[in-house]
């Protein structure tokens, strides 16, 4: 699901700091998911 989210919301053409907070924010949500 996080691949999926990364992946297609968020394409490689975005800069390297939108992908990091992205990966966070993606982080953050799994941990508080499970």
């Amino acid at each position: 699901m996080l691949k999926e989210f990364a992946g297609i919301h968020y394409p490689e053409v975005l800069d390297e700091k939108t992908r990091q907070l992205v990966a966070m924010a993606a982080m953050a949500a799994a941990g508080c998911t499970s």
